[in-house]
């Protein structure tokens, strides 16, 4: 950071020339002077001010990048939970038809046998009826 120069020389010239006692005005230089040393360092040049307003831009860009993904990680495990939950909802659905259809095939199956014993009894009397 660069800071601004102060001509105390200049400044008590310039004072004399508009009628300021000699004295009065190198007096007057001399606290100028200490005036612009003591507060120089702490002006802030155009470079200066680039540099910090950059850095902390970019310190808050990346806590916001932070907090934006922290927050979309969130709601990406909240809707997670949500869909392991109605996908462990339908699995249990599932299971329940199973055991219908499963029920259902048992009952298929005596079905099956009782069709094919009345056919025995039906049928085979019949054929032998034709065949004798």
């Amino acid at each position: 950071m660069s800071s601004a120069s102060f001509d105390a020389l200049r400044f008590s010239r310039g004072l004399r020339e508009i009628g300021v006692p000699e004295q009065q005005a190198d007096r007057l230089a001399e606290l100028m002077a200490d005036a612009f040393s003591t507060f120089a360092d702490e002006l802030v040049t155009r470079d200066y001010f680039s540099e910090v307003l950059d850095a902390r831009l970019t310190q808050h860009g990346a806590e916001l990048e932070q907090r934006i993904v922290e927050k979309m990680m969130l709601r990406f495990a909240e809707q997670d939970t949500k869909v392991e939950a109605r996908f462990a909802g339908q699995d249990a659905k599932f299971e329940s038809h199973d055991a219908r259809f499963g029920k259902q095939d048992r009952i298929l199956l005596l079905h099956t046998w009782m069709l094919g014993l009345i056919t025995l009894v039906l049928v085979v009397p019949q054929l032998q009826a034709w065949l004798a």
